[in-house]
């Protein structure tokens, strides 16, 4: 079960979509770390340009989230 992120829109490769939902995958050593950890891969559910949905997966670096403010939702 992953994380709501309806409400942000995600940039990735240079384009950028409406997220729906994000689930992230640990490094088994970063889990055993105490206070903060930064997941190693991104799972995000997007609706394309189209409306379609579309799964986007690579590493978490690959990734930038903004937040929708205002009346911009689209």
């Amino acid at each position: 079960m992953g994380t709501d992120m309806r409400g942000f829109k995600v940039v990735y490769k240079e384009r950028v979509y409406n997220a729906l939902e994000m689930v992230c995958e640990f490094e088994e050593k970063a889990r055993r770390e105490t206070g903060e950890s930064e997941p190693k891969l991104l799972m995000v559910l997007v609706l394309n340009e189209d409306g379609n949905v579309k799964v986007l997966e690579d590493e978490a670096f690959m990734f930038q989230f903004m937040r929708i403010v205002g009346g911009e939702r689209r």
